[in-house]
């Protein structure tokens, strides 16, 4: 067996391992078209450190090569796992003592493993954060004229061992309408690339804070869901949950402190809205409430006119 083969037999054990780990920690689901084959690039939001990788690896159905910090191949106890995961180091001006320069290798080596057919993903915010919103993007990503898959890692519970975790697959697209642009304003059609990942990204996920406001986000889709008995799917789910968080009176109140009850609308047009106990409730000239879809008939609503969460 040549090196490479050596190398590339023990990236694939090390990925089925991680892989296991994080089905064993995390109950995964995935949504989404499969990756086509060829080159690729993912780019994902990056809202838990290393397990990113993981769950992106986890549910991609391809082998995917990734970018890692230069300080992680050295020095630390995870050295050998990135060494051995196939992963390419970034060299970021933020880390001490690191020659940027050397990011031209890392170019280099991107740009071959995606002329090899590979799968490489990236994290263009460039941090990881639990601020539960997308933070602007580095134009990294835009460097590359390949095919783009965007990824939404969507966590019901951050830390918490055993909670759900859906990744949603985005469909491919790539720049060519841009390459004139290419041309004639490098730099403005890397914006214009950049802001289109973030707008492919920003559909595929929960923007919501993980401590304050999440929480309140899935008691009011639970709510829901158990008194409709909508689907289970789990696109469905980040769609509804999505349009939840899209809504910021759901922060009116404290957490816990919401009824969802009948509301008149319109004439002859009764619908579900969440209200805070605390407050003016319906009616109220200051507040634009949530307002669900209209019960289909009159035999699925709830008996009961106000329901606490």
């Amino acid at each position: 067996m040549t090196e490479r083969a050596d190398r590339h037999a023990g990236s694939r054990m090390l990925w089925t391992l991680v892989s296991v780990a994080g089905r064993v920690f995390y109950r995964v689901e995935r949504v989404g078209p499969p990756l086509p084959d060829g080159a690729l690039l993912l780019v994902a939001n990056h809202p838990n450190t290393l397990l990113d990788h993981s769950l992106v690896q986890t549910t991609a159905g391809r082998s995917v090569r990734f970018l890692a910090k230069s300080t992680l191949f050295h020095g630390g106890f995870l050295s050998p796992l990135v060494r051995g995961s196939g992963a390419i180091p970034v060299y970021c001006k933020i880390d001490p003592g690191v020659d940027t320069s050397r990011n031209v290798e890392m170019f280099a080596a991107v740009q071959r493993a995606l002329a090899g057919g590979h799968v490489v993903c990236l994290f263009p915010e460039g941090i990881s954060h639990v601020s539960g919103h997308l933070e602007r993007l580095r134009r990294g990503a835009a460097g590359y004229p390949v095919t783009i898959v965007p990824v939404g890692l969507n966590f019901d519970r951050l830390p918490l061992f055993r909670s759900r975790v859906i990744a949603v697959f985005g469909q491919p697209f790539d720049a060519a309408d841009l390459v004139e642009a290419f041309r004639q304003d490098p730099q403005g059609a890397a914006q214009r690339l950049t802001d289109r990942i973030a707008d492919r990204l920003r559909a595929l996920m929960i923007e919501a804070d993980p401590r304050a406001d999440l929480p309140l986000v899935d008691r009011i889709d639970r709510l829901y869901a158990a008194a409709r008995g909508v689907s289970r799917n789990p696109a469905e789910r980040v769609r509804r949950r999505r349009l939840i968080a899209a809504r910021p009176t759901y922060r009116a109140a404290p957490p816990g402190r919401w009824w969802v009850g009948w509301s008149s609308t319109a004439p002859g047009s009764r619908r579900w809205r969440p209200w805070p106990v605390c407050g003016s409730g319906p009616g109220s000239a200051s507040r634009q409430p949530w307002c669900f879809p209209s019960w289909p008939s009159s035999a699925s609503r709830p008996s009961s006119g106000k329901r606490r969460c």
